[in-house]
């Protein structure tokens, strides 16, 4: 996951961590992402909530449509079992909608 994270300029390869296996570093990914939307002029919001039914960290951004509110992009909610993956997961799927300059 770290590589994936470092091709999609979500994570830095002179960092050793792995964000998908650190919740500090999955945080990292989580404001860098959110000040890069913003820069593109994109409103929206990052949603993390714990699934008990499931036992996995249901993770996704959502977009602001002024027309439409708040919605969910297709695949931008991901499931994990734990948070740093489930973050790093999101933040690819927002990545490929929004790629990172």
């Amino acid at each position: 996951m770290r590589e994936e994270m470092i091709e999609a300029g979500l994570w830095s390869k002179d960092d050793p961590r792995d964000p998908s296996q650190s919740i500090g570093a999955a945080w990292e990914v989580v404001e860098k992402l959110k000040d890069a939307m913003s820069t593109i002029g994109m409103a929206g919001t990052f949603n993390m909530e714990f699934d008990l039914e499931s036992r996995q960290w249901e993770v996704g951004y959502t977009d602001l449509d002024y027309d439409k509110g708040w919605c969910w992009e297709d695949g931008w909610p991901v499931m994990a079992d734990t948070a740093p993956l489930a973050i790093c997961r999101a933040a690819l799927k927002a990545n490929d909608a929004h790629p990172q300059q």
